[in-house]
């Protein structure tokens, strides 16, 4: 089941806020959609692929050549998997596919590389930037324009990846690859595409995608792969296989539960499992908490499940109106809260499709934004109920009450999290920011109130120097969107600096 999300995307040309509802999965993919202004070609199927041939007249295919493509490739590798430098990993490859032009495994890098670079095109400058408020998505024109100067780029990934597919047919991550291009490119269809084209293009994803689950059925990120697909198309037919049989969609569902119980299945499967059974039961089915604990033992020591198991009781607690039974079900919540905080790290990631490993770096950028966005208002749905609860208990047991609010406190502090940590694994956006600032306004209100009520200055003063904390990180933050020029660091040295 695909969730629906409203946003609002800033409109550059009026300086002001279209608001868009969109499939929550789908935002990352409708930032692409340009590409068809642009009149980017159809992508043949792999049938189209150019034969394999040896090496041109004249490339000399000696040990020292094929060790500095090697070394090309790695440095590439590199820069695709921090996220940065496309453009110089693109020239690396190309530099290295000329020295040993068949090695499947540079055709597929390169493939990635030009997808990559057309993403970073289509963002503009502030694509390199943690995304945040501060960050811009272009639209209108100027959209239309950058897709139209990466349009190549996209061409040349398809015939990169199926030339990978041609050089290596019985590599399930090759095929994986080229069927996530379909699959990208299915979710950028508009008017200018027929009906008769779309089918072909999702059949062709389809073929791919199936094709690499053959080939490594062991392999949960091909499952999970395969499951997006007909999660991103709702279940729409593609045309027939080559003799004119109908392809049978599988329930994604199904292969999301198959993928999950596989060796190396992400903890954020097991979040989006449990995601959807929330969404097909209600707060207090036991599948959701089930698979809440899997997450759970998937990443141990992350604050992020026992949250969400938290937030699972706060939402039995909100749906009924029997007090005796609300009450120990919040308790519970606060327990819960309690001992998340305790855990050792926090690292907020939801699930991310299996993208290729090359390419995931750069969608992830965006989907990370995006899938986080539910996550954050459960966080914050958490925090007002708790509170909620402390009032309750505020004149009967006030120190509990008290003992309330500072975890619900603790809880903001960790999501807001140090200005020194912006940047890395689990803090790439300033949203996280932005909503550890809300969730720790949120119980340092009603502590004040009780505080000042009676007559209590240390936690008055324990109030106030958390306020104190958080205006002082929304005023560091503002500076973090754009930094001074000059601060991106260079790339490290390669091969390509000896040519």
């Amino acid at each position: 089941m695909t969730g629906w999300l409203v946003v609002a995307v800033p409109e550059l040309r009026h300086r002001g806020w279209r608001i868009l509802a969109v499939p929550v999965l789908w935002l990352p993919l409708v930032l692409l959609s340009p590409l068809l202004i642009a009149g980017g070609a159809y992508p043949a199927g792999p049938a189209a692929a150019p034969p394999v041939s040896q090496a041109p007249p004249g490339e000399p295919e000696d040990a020292a050549s094929s060790s500095q493509a090697k070394d090309l490739y790695r440095f590439a590798a590199g820069h695709l998997k921090a996220g940065k430098w496309t453009s110089r990993a693109v020239t690396q490859l190309e530099r290295a596919i000329s020295l040993d032009p068949n090695q499947a495994a540079f055709h597929e890098s390169l493939g990635c590389a030009y997808l990559a670079r057309f993403t970073e095109t289509l963002m503009g400058e502030d694509f390199g930037k943690p995304l945040g408020p501060g960050v811009t998505v272009p639209g209108g024109p100027l959209m239309a324009s950058r897709a139209a100067a990466g349009a190549k780029d996209v061409e040349s990934a398809r015939k990169e990846l199926e030339r990978a597919v041609a050089l290596a047919p019985s590599e399930a991550r090759y095929h994986h690859s080229l069927g996530w291009y379909y699959a990208l490119w299915v979710q950028l269809l508009g008017t200018d595409e027929t009906p008769d084209k779309a089918a072909m293009t999702l059949r062709n994803a389809y073929t791919q995608l199936t094709q690499a689950v053959s080939l490594s059925p062991k392999d949960p990120a091909y499952l999970s792969s395969l499951a997006d697909l007909v999660r991103l198309t709702d279940g729409r037919q593609p045309a027939p296989d080559e003799k004119g049989h109908p392809i049978v969609i599988p329930d994604a569902w199904d292969l999301y539960t198959r993928a999950a119980v596989l060796r190396g299945a992400p903890a954020g499967l097991h979040h989006l499992l449990a995601v959807h059974y929330t969404d097909q039961e209600g707060s207090r089915s036991t599948r959701a908490t089930e698979e809440l604990h899997l997450a759970r033992a998937a990443d141990p020591g992350n604050a992020l499940y026992p949250y969400l198991l938290a937030c699972l009781q706060e939402q039995q607690a909100a749906g009924t109106d029997d007090k005796s039974a609300k009450s120990p079900l919040l308790d519970a919540s606060y327990r819960l809260l309690g001992e998340a905080n305790r855990c050792p790290k926090l690292v907020l990631r939801p699930y991310v499709p299996a993208f290729p490993a090359l390419l995931a770096p750069t969608l992830t950028k965006v989907m990370l934004l995006v899938e986080s966005m539910p996550l954050f208002a459960k966080l914050r749905g958490l925090a007002r109920g708790l509170v909620g609860y402390g009032r309750e208990l505020e004149d009967g047991s006030p120190s509990t009450a008290f003992a309330v609010y500072r975890e619900v406190a603790t809880l903001g502090q960790r999501l807001a999290g140090d200005p020194r940590d912006f940047g890395t694994v689990g803090n790439d956006t300033l949203l996280d920011k932005l909503v550890g600032i809300a969730v720790t306004r949120i119980a340092t209100k009603p502590t004040t109130a009780l505080a000042t009520k009676l007559g209590d200055q240390r936690w008055l003063q324990w109030a106030k120097t958390l306020d104190q904390q958080m205006d002082g990180l929304r005023d560091t933050m503002k500076g973090m969107v754009a930094p001074a020029e000059g601060t991106e660091p260079a790339p490290p040295a390669s091969p390509a600096a000896r040519q």
